[in-house]
């Protein structure tokens, strides 16, 4: 898969998500990448808690941003959700399977305090609701699954 790369971290802290990410350039693999100003937090992290990378995580994404009432919000919606067993920090030689994870959606709807009044319609107008969803355990999971079919034993 082409398009952009990156390492996040996410944490959870009294109900809020915050995200660090930093995008790797096109090409890049290995540890290389460690050089950039932007992702050597990432590698400090790995290296001061013995952290191995257990998955490697694609999906196509739709975002756009929108503001109802003077009210910003972002909608993303993820498909084709796929993912490979890690082999270290070396992204290059990581290709991502034919099969995906699911064959469903991760609708996101991203807003501070309230929910808009246009993502209620939306919500409303296709009867969805709100669920959990990880797509880094839902890609471990099927890491784990595939590693156990006999042809990849």
């Amino acid at each position: 898969m082409s398009g952009p790369r990156y390492i996040e971290q996410k944490k959870k802290t009294a109900g809020l998500v915050f995200k660090r990410r930093a995008q790797l350039e096109a090409g890049t693999g290995g540890i290389a990448w460690a050089a950039s100003s932007d992702t050597v937090w990432f590698l400090n992290r790995v290296q001061e808690r013995s952290l191995q990378p257990q998955t490697v995580v694609w999906y196509r994404r739709f975002a756009r941003t929108a503001v109802s009432l003077d009210v910003p919000f972002r909608i993303t919606v993820d498909r084709h959700l796929r993912s490979a067993r890690a082999s270290g920090l070396d992204l290059s030689a990581v290709v991502p399977p034919n099969h995906g994870c699911n064959s469903g959606a991760v609708l996101e709807i991203k807003f501070r305090d309230a929910l808009p009044q246009l993502a209620k319609q939306l919500l409303t107008e296709f009867d969805l609701r709100p669920a959990a969803a990880s797509k880094y355990r839902s890609s471990v999971i099927a890491s784990l699954d595939v590693a156990a079919e006999p042809d990849h034993a």
